[in-house]
């Protein structure tokens, strides 16, 4: 079964406070995409690295 990461864990992850996770999904702001379970949500570790990669931006 695949791992599910915790909004604490995507914010390790990140490098962000656990915060600013929240922050963010209230303000509908970008994140990954979520599974939402009952009152949890839980991101898969693969929508997490796709989402880094197309939201990571390149330097010159």
């Amino acid at each position: 079964m695949e791992e599910l990461l915790t909004a604490k864990d995507l914010a390790r992850v990140l490098g962000v406070r656990v915060e600013a996770i929240y922050q963010r999904r209230l303000r509908k702001a970008s994140l990954p995409p979520g599974i939402k379970l009952g009152n949890l949500h839980r991101f898969r570790r693969v929508d997490v690295e796709n989402w880094l990669t197309t939201h990571t931006q390149k330097s010159n």
